[in-house]
């Protein structure tokens, strides 16, 4: 019983984990943006932060895809958003990869 309930705990662990490693896609409703340009300054805002490894920015649908390398909580996410000029509208954490979010959009 003991082995069982320590292999529950390490499979949740494991879960939780890789969870909060980033394994999935952030996305995030952006106010403000309306051209190329405005795409533009969120991807640089973006790539100058070493937890992200891609970016992903839609003007049409007014959102950014986060791949992130290390987690970022969303006062981060929303400080680099505010710090280029836009208003974050909500923060979505799929479990949805970064490619299959892109994809989708």
């Amino acid at each position: 019983m003991k082995k069982l309930f320590l292999l529950s705990v390490l499979a949740l662990s494991t879960f939780a984990a890789s969870a909060m490693a980033g394994d999935g896609a952030v996305k995030v409703a952006v106010d403000g943006m309306s051209c190329g340009s405005c795409a533009m300054k969120l991807e640089s805002a973006f790539k100058k932060a070493d937890a992200v490894d891609a970016v992903y920015v839609s003007v049409a649908d007014k959102t950014l895809l986060l791949d992130e390398k290390q987690p970022m909580d969303d006062e981060q996410i929303k400080a680099v958003i505010e710090k280029a000029g836009y208003k974050v509208k909500s923060i979505e954490r799929t479990s949805a990869s970064f490619d299959e979010m892109r994809k989708a959009s």
